[in-house]
């Protein structure tokens, strides 16, 4: 996760800086205690890596995104969109259908739609907030990001007015 993170940040430095200045400090081990007393569950060892490289973006804009699954949510944010998806999950107003587990935390917020980790298979999955869960995205968050990193790497992407532009594939 390191050497992700690594080439990523030098990557990101060159074609849009501007994301780099998003990316928080590490997460504390209280927040992360946090996340684990919330949950019930202990976060999978590449989760605790990654929040202790970045606690996610502060990005109030939503137009620095590192990822087009939406913005990295840091713990606070976390805590704050697990709640609400269980709460909402659980009130039974819901059509039938796996609309939210609490075994899902919640990664990224994109317009209401969450790439979040399955903490007992370490699986990414996509919560679309008008929809059924998307399972598939990634067997672990290390992929998850090194695909991340391949997007960059092979010039998947394309920088408009400073932004990067994901559904554009470059040349």
């Amino acid at each position: 996760m390191q050497s992700i993170w690594k080439e990523l940040e030098i990557i990101l430095s060159g074609v849009a800086p501007s994301v780099v200045t998003t990316l928080n400090e590490p997460a504390t081990k209280q927040e992360i205690v946090i996340l684990e007393d919330l949950t019930g569950y202990s976060l999978p060892a590449e989760l605790k890596e990654y929040l202790s490289i970045h606690n996610g973006q502060n990005d109030p804009s939503r137009l620095e995104t590192l990822c087009e699954e939406g913005t990295l949510l840091p713990v606070g944010a976390i805590v704050e969109t697990y709640n609400m998806l269980n709460e909402i999950n659980e009130s039974g107003d819901l059509s039938d259908g796996e609309w939210w587990n609490r075994k899902f935390l919640p990664l990224t917020d994109g317009e209401g739609d969450h790439l979040s980790i399955d903490l007992e298979s370490g699986e990414l999955v996509m919560h679309v907030h008008d929809s059924e869960i998307e399972y598939g995205i990634a067997n672990t968050l290390t992929d998850w990001f090194r695909e991340k990193l391949s997007v960059f790497k092979e010039g998947r992407y394309k920088i408009d007015d400073g932004f990067i532009d994901y559904w554009v594939t470059g040349s």
